[in-house]
């Protein structure tokens, strides 16, 4: 497995593969490759993204953005046929060794059956699930409604004053500004 920034060629595997992976109120309305790779652009260095290739085939992605104090998991998927065969955990094993250990991510709330399976996945990675914290996501665009979730850390990000610490993902990622 090799892990590399995604390439140009490869933003059409991305676009499919984040469409399939993630419902319309958990992504970017990106129209095309064109605009995705301008609004990569417009973001580096703060945002970038992973791309997991085996033999020479584009296989997942992760995309994150690096925050005082720790690196935001933004959207991590595997390609489903390839489910199981433990990519997504060697792919964060990487991100922790050579982006960041301190990583903070957004999770589904515990209701359904899928979403305790994913949580579980974080937590074997040493991820710890703050139940504590009332988070609601800003919608990704206008239309669309904000979403709850759970926040999970993992290594050393500092939640003692949370909305403090997720104040500059908040305006960063979602243009949203709490008034922390």
């Amino acid at each position: 497995m090799e892990y590399i920034t995604l390439r140009e060629e490869n933003f059409p595997d991305f676009l499919r593969l984040y469409a399939d992976a993630f419902p319309p109120e958990e992504r970017r309305p990106y129209a095309d490759a064109s605009e995705f790779g301008e609004f990569v652009r417009s973001k580096h260095p703060k945002f970038n993204v992973l791309a997991a290739m085996e033999d020479g085939k584009f296989v997942g992605f992760m995309s994150y953005w690096n925050f005082d104090g720790y690196t935001y998991i933004e959207h991590f998927a595997v390609s489903p046929e390839l489910r199981g065969r433990n990519i997504g955990r060697a792919m964060m094993e990487y991100v922790f060794k050579a982006v960041n250990n301190n990583v903070l991510i957004e999770v589904e709330l515990p209701e359904t059956e899928m979403a305790r399976r994913r949580i579980g996945f974080y937590k074997r990675l040493g991820f710890c699930p703050h139940h504590d914290i009332e988070y609601i996501q800003p919608p990704y665009s206008d239309g669309l409604s904000p979403l709850p979730l759970m926040l999970m850390t993992h290594g050393n990000v500092d939640m003692s004053d949370w909305q403090r610490t997720v104040a500059p993902m908040l305006r960063e990622v979602y243009r949203y500004d709490n008034g922390c």
